[in-house]
C-alpha cells in the first residue's frame, strides 16, 4: 500500500515538475514542483500572466517598442561606426605620412595634399565640438562659432572635390586590405579570386551576426540546461527524502520489533555465557589454591603462624608496659623534663671526670 501511494506521489510530482518547467520557460521565474504544490493560486496567476508577458517579463507592447528602439539604435550605431572607421583610417594615413617624412623628403604634391587633408580634418573636428551644450534647444555655440562661418572661411573649400577624387581610391584600397586580413582571420582560405573574396567580405557582417546569434542561442540553451539540472536535482532530492521517510517508517513498524526480540535473545545468551565464564574462573581459582597449598605446606604454615602468634603476644605485652611507662612519664609533668636534663648533665660531667682520672692515672704510671 505504501509503495502504491509513493508511485502516485511520484506521478503527481512529475506533473508538477512539468508545469513548473513550462512556466519557467515562458516567464523569468524559477519555480519548483514544491512551489507548485504549496502555492497553487500563484501557479494560476503565473499561467494567466504568461499570455500577456514575454519570457523577459515585459508586456508584448513594451517588447515591440524595445525591438524598434534597438533597431533604430543599431542603425545609428552602424552609421556612427562607419564614420568612426573612416576617421580612424584618415588619421592612420596622416600618421603614416608623418612617419615617412622623417626618413625621406616627400614630394611637394604629397606634402601639400596631406597638409590640406589634415587641415580639413581639424576643421571637421571643430565643427563636431560646436554643439557642446546639454540643452538641444539652445542656439549658442562654442566661442560663438558656427558651421556656416567655418565653411565660409575655409581656404580649402574649392579643393574638396579634387581631394575626394584622390582620397577615395586610396581609402578603398586600404579598407579592402584590412577586410581581406579580417576575412583571413575569420575564414582561413587561400582563394585568390577577387570577386569571390569581395563577395565574402560583403557577407562577413552577416556571418558575424549569425555567429553571435548562435553563441547567444547556445548560452540560452546552457542556462536552460542548468536550470533543468537544478530542478531535477531538487526533485531527486525530494524523492530521496520521501524514500528515506518511507524506509524509516518501515524500519520502525516492522524491523525494530524483530530487532528488539533478537536483541533480547542475544542479551540472554551473553548473560548465560558470562555466568558460565564466572563459574569457570572460580573453578580455576580453586584448582590453583589446591596446587599451591599441599598438606606439608599447610602444616608448615600452621607452625609459622603459631610462632607469629607467640611473637605478637610478647610484642603486645611489651607495648602495654611501654605505654604504661610513657603514661607515668607524662604524669610527672614539666619537672620530669628538667630532671632528665639535669641527669644528662650529671652523666656528662661524670664521664668527663672519669676521662680526666684515667689520663691522670696513665701519666702517673708512665
Amino acid at each position: 500500500m505504501a509503495v502504491c501511494l509513493l508511485k502516485m506521489e511520484q506521478k503527481r510530482s512529475k506533473s508538477l515538475t512539468e508545469i513548473a518547467a513550462i512556466i519557467n520557460e515562458e516567464l523569468p521565474t524559477h519555480l519548483t514542483s514544491h512551489d507548485c504544490n504549496e502555492y497553487p493560486e500563484l501557479v494560476k496567476l503565473l499561467q494567466s500572466l504568461s499570455s500577456h508577458l514575454t519570457s523577459s517579463g515585459t508586456s508584448y507592447d513594451v517588447h515591440r517598442d524595445v525591438i524598434q528602439a534597438e533597431e533604430l539604435l543599431h542603425q545609428k550605431k552602424t552609421i556612427w561606426l562607419q564614420y568612426k572607421l573612416l576617421y580612424s583610417e584618415l588619421q592612420d594615413m596622416i600618421t603614416e605620412f608623418d612617419i615617412s617624412c622623417i626618413d625621406m623628403n616627400p614630394a611637394s604634391d604629397s606634402e601639400k595634399f596631406y597638409k590640406t587633408l589634415s587641415d580639413l580634418m581639424t576643421r571637421c573636428e571643430i565643427e563636431d565640438t560646436l554643439d557642446c551644450f546639454a540643452d538641444p534647444d539652445t542656439t549658442s555655440s562654442l566661442l560663438g562659432l558656427t558651421r556656416a562661418g567655418l565653411e565660409y572661411r575655409n581656404p580649402h573649400k574649392k579643393h574638396k572635390p579634387a581631394i575626394q577624387q584622390k582620397l577615395i581610391p586610396d581609402m578603398e584600397t586600404r579598407l579592402k586590405k584590412k577586410c581581406e586580413t579580417l576575412l583571413g582571420f575569420y575564414e582561413s582560405c587561400s582563394d585568390t579570386n577577387s570577386k569571390l573574396t569581395h563577395a565574402k567580405i560583403a557577407q562577413l557582417p552577416n556571418l558575424l551576426h549569425l555567429d553571435i546569434e548562435s553563441l547567444e542561442e547556445e548560452s540560452r540553451s546552457l542556462r536552460k540546461d542548468k536550470q533543468n539540472q537544478e530542478t531535477l536535482f531538487w526533485n531527486y532530492y525530494k524523492v530521496l527524502v520521501e524514500f528515506m521517510d518511507l524506509l524509516e517508517e518501515l524500519i520502525t513498524s516492522y524491523g525494530l520489533h524483530h530487532q528488539a526480540h533478537s536483541d533480547k535473545i542475544t542479551s540472554e545468551l551473553l548473560a548465560a555465557q558470562c555466568d558460565e565464564m564466572s563459574v569457570n574462573i572460580k573453578v580455576m581459582e580453586l584448582e590453583i589454591l589446591c596446587d599451591t597449598y599441599t598438606e606439608e605446606t599447610v602444616e608448615a604454615l600452621k607452625i609459622i603462624r603459631k610462632h607469629i602468634d607467640v611473637s605478637m603476644e610478647d610484642t603486645q605485652i611489651e607495648l602495654h608496659w611501654s605505654s604504661q611507662a610513657v603514661a607515668a612519664y607524662e604524669a610527672v609533668g614539666m619537672g620530669f623534663d628538667q630532671l632528665v636534663d639535669e641527669f644528662g648533665m650529671l652523666t656528662e660531667e661524670i664521664a668527663n671526670k672519669k676521662w680526666t682520672l684515667n689520663e691522670f692515672h696513665q701519666n702517673l704510671t708512665s
